[in-house]
């Protein structure tokens, strides 16, 4: 029996639940693969699948099985990709998680040179502000912005973006224009952000900060929005003051659409990481497009 193999085509069958597809993907008769499977199964004395004339299932072992099998085997692919490749070849399919206002600013505007450097490199960009499960969704990196909850993964800091105050002229001609942060308190409605996964607000207490002097201000909220970019349309629509990055607003400061608010005062800064499995050896795509996000991030800074 070609042990690796018959690995590599039982993951293909839970993957695609069809022993057809998973031969084709492998270029290997049916039959052998039928074969092949069933040796699999006798040596490690489980059922892996279950066949009827319709479909194929996987069972709770064989369920198990590939939930350990997969990295294993995405972690050889790597491997001999790592050692096969240089980055003028970099090839595949590299499958990347992002948030959408850092995606739609950020990445979209220079991934047209991206890719033209890497031809044959293609990129599955899943655009979330969610947190998931990077192995379960067989995800080779993210970028998240702020605090990393799970520590387990290994995490490259790309970039430290400012957050800037600002409100529309519609906003400020309505409400005056706040002078102190302490009239964000008294006198001003805020558009906070919240969390991606419970839209509940991220914090109704933001500190500002200006030479020696520090100030913390709880904001009367009018409205909380757990996605960047309807965050900023919010904003932009003059519902409230907001906090947002500044290489998001700066094109609308440039227009006067928007006015920053208390621009000698500052609030924190926050992290940008990019957040991939605890492999041994990143993948030469991985790598590649780290680099490419940090030399984007350092010209935003």
């Amino acid at each position: 029996m070609n042990k690796l193999l018959a690995m590599q085509l039982f993951a293909r069958v839970a993957e695609t639940g069809s022993f057809t597809k998973a031969a084709a993907a492998l270029k290997v008769p049916k039959g052998t693969a039928t074969k092949l499977l069933q040796q699999l199964e006798k040596h490690l004395h489980l059922t892996l699948v279950q066949r009827t004339t319709r479909r194929v299932a996987i069972t709770p072992a064989g369920a198990q099985y590939y939930e350990r099998l997969s990295p294993l085997l995405k972690e050889l692919e790597e491997v001999e990709l790592t050692l096969g490749q240089s980055e003028k070849s970099v090839h595949g399919t590299l499958r990347v998680d992002a948030p959408a206002a850092f995606t739609q600013v950020m990445l979209i505007p220079q991934l047209p040179a991206f890719l033209a450097k890497h031809p044959e490199l293609h990129l599955n960009l899943g655009v979330s502000d969610r947190p998931i499960d990077l192995v379960a969704k067989g995800v080779d990196c993210v970028i998240r912005c702020g605090a990393l909850a799970d520590q387990s993964l290994v995490a490259r800091r790309v970039a430290t973006l400012e957050y800037i105050t600002c409100a529309t002229p519609s906003y400020i001609s309505r409400y005056g224009i706040p002078t102190h942060p302490r009239d964000l308190e008294s006198r001003h409605q805020f558009i906070l952000c919240g969390n991606p996964e419970t839209g509940q607000p991220t914090s109704t207490s933001i500190g500002y900060f200006r030479r020696r002097e520090r100030v913390t201000v709880t904001c009367r909220s009018v409205l909380t929005i757990n996605e960047g970019t309807t965050h900023l349309a919010a904003g932009l629509r003059g519902l409230g003051v907001f906090r947002v990055f500044k290489f998001m607003a700066d094109p609308y400061l440039a227009s006067g659409e928007l006015t920053r608010v208390l621009p000698e005062w500052q609030t924190e800064k926050i992290p940008v990481y990019i957040v991939y499995p605890p492999t041994r050896h990143p993948s030469v795509r991985v790598r590649v497009f780290i680099d490419w996000v940090a030399g984007i991030c350092a010209t935003a800074e």
